[in-house]
């Protein structure tokens, strides 16, 4: 079965983007001399925080009937473009979590934040 893709009418907000590599590294101390240290895996998880703007009540009722149905509640992996190296990965929303926020009064925008892993 195919990876649900991430809403294309979302679009990424660049203030607040970070990324925070997960450490992959097995370190030993030795009795003397440097530690040694090598990688566990090939690929490592990534995490990044990601605000998206949502510019219609519609669009949010879509965005978030895809996360309760196609992610079930977030739980589930998607595709997703990272705007980084413009690789298409596999991701997912840690926890589920989401943070959604009305911009106006209307209810017609919205950004929603959350923490995003990929992996490879």
């Amino acid at each position: 079965m195919p990876l649900p893709s991430f809403p294309s009418y979302a679009v990424l907000l660049f203030d607040g983007f970070s990324e925070k590599p997960e450490p992959n590294i097995d370190r030993t101390e030795m009795e003397s001399g440097p530690p040694k240290q090598m990688p566990k895996s090939s690929r490592a998880m990534e995490t990044r925080h990601v605000k998206y703007r949502i510019n219609s009540r519609a669009e949010f009722l879509s965005f978030k009937d895809w996360h309760r149905v196609d992610l079930k509640q977030g739980s589930a992996w998607f595709s997703w473009a990272d705007p980084l190296d413009l690789v298409t990965k596999k991701a997912r929303i840690v926890g589920g979590k989401i943070e959604p926020k009305a911009l106006r009064h209307d209810l017609e925008k919205w950004d929603v934040d959350f923490d995003l892993e990929t992996w490879g």
